[in-house]
């Protein structure tokens, strides 16, 4: 019941319990779409393209999308009922390339963090030669 309200809260209260335990029980891992607050423009974008080729997918997005506004566009749309294999793997791909976001910008993170530790390092290290000479 916890993990339902826990979907229901994730998802500004939008659909019914029913819908939100049937995505709890799909191979989709909600918790790796819960983290993300706000779909970024890159994720929209390439579900967008990856639906360009397809003939009828008559999807429209907007890059500042929450995810449930993609759920649901993604659900009403005709590709959601014709080609759920084709879906389910967009989804895995925009996924893929999310995590590997992720990770990239972790790694940044982490070397800028490790050189702005070191540069301090050198500036104590230097202001201590500095007061021993003037000893």
């Amino acid at each position: 019941m916890d993990n339902d309200q826990e979907l229901l809260d994730s998802y500004n209260e939008e659909g019914t319990i029913d819908e939100l335990i049937k995505m709890n029980e799909s191979k989709q891992d909600m918790e790796e779409l819960e983290s993300f607050d706000q779909v970024l423009s890159e994720d929209p974008m390439t579900v967008g393209r990856a639906f360009a080729g397809r003939r009828g997918a008559g999807i429209r997005h907007n890059p500042e999308s929450k995810i449930i506004a993609l759920k649901n566009l993604i659900e009403s749309s005709e590709i959601f009922e014709t080609d759920k294999e084709f879906l389910q793997s967009v989804i895995d791909g925009v996924l893929v390339e999310k995590k590997a976001k992720i990770e990239q910008d972790k790694f940044k993170l982490e070397s800028e963090r490790a050189a702005k530790i070191e540069q301090e390092k050198f500036k104590l290290e230097s202001e201590k030669a500095r007061l021993n000479l003037k000893n």
